[in-house]
């Protein structure tokens, strides 16, 4: 039987990488085998991704775009070699994939400046997660904990603040557009980490059922 690929989505990377933790440990108790992963990737091209949204270089944005879906290809399917692990092999193997962010974050990211429509085409290789949940952490709550990790003086925090505003926007609107489409997100409005877990493994819960209707 297939594994499923689940992918936690949002503004606060510290929160949906905590909790794709917690729920890879769960997942792991109910007797699952359990891959956790992340995108950009580790790997050279998501090594390049990251200096670009740490502003170490720049890059035209469609340039950007086509590097991620170039990180996303070696993610999921490799390059062919026997003993290579991979998104597509884990799931083929039956393994639970847990990533922190996938398409959506590009979709949302990306398409304040280039084309929605020319992202998903660019993208078209790649299956719809089994499970994709956006964690609505509220801005300040998320601004107040970059402030205290980088000391940010308050330009910078007017800056950062304007940031994850239009992220969280880019967000709401890819959302929109892409359950439109009939694509499935879930949605936890909340900072708890007990409310998002609780609501994770509510969604895994559904998946399951679902899949095996």
């Amino acid at each position: 039987m297939p594994g499923q690929f689940i992918v936690f989505e949002g503004i606060d990377t510290g929160v949906l990488s905590e909790e794709a933790e917690k729920l890879a440990d769960w997942l792991k108790k109910e007797g699952h085998s359990v891959v956790t992963t992340r995108e950009p990737t580790d790997g050279p091209l998501g090594a390049q991704l990251r200096l670009l949204l740490n502003g170490r270089y720049s890059m035209h944005e469609y340039a950007r775009a086509l590097l991620s879906a170039a990180d996303r290809m070696d993610h999921h399917f490799g390059v062919g070699k026997p003993e290579e692990k991979t998104v597509q092999k884990d799931i083929q193997d039956g393994k639970f994939v847990v990533s922190v962010r996938h398409l959506l974050y590009d979709y949302a990211q990306q398409s304040e400046t280039v084309s929605l429509d020319w992202l998903m085409k660019i993208n078209h290789f790649f299956p719809w997660p089994d499970l994709v949940i956006f964690v609505d952490v509220p801005v300040d709550t998320v601004l107040m904990k970059v402030i205290k990790e980088h000391g940010y003086e308050e330009t910078e925090i007017k800056h950062k603040r304007e940031e994850l505003v239009m992220l969280r926007s880019s967000y709401l609107k890819a959302i929109a557009v892409l359950e439109e489409k009939g694509l499935l997100i879930s949605v936890i409005e909340s900072d708890s980490p007990e409310v998002i877990h609780r609501d994770s493994v509510k969604f895994v819960h559904q998946v399951l059922v679902g899949n095996n209707a």
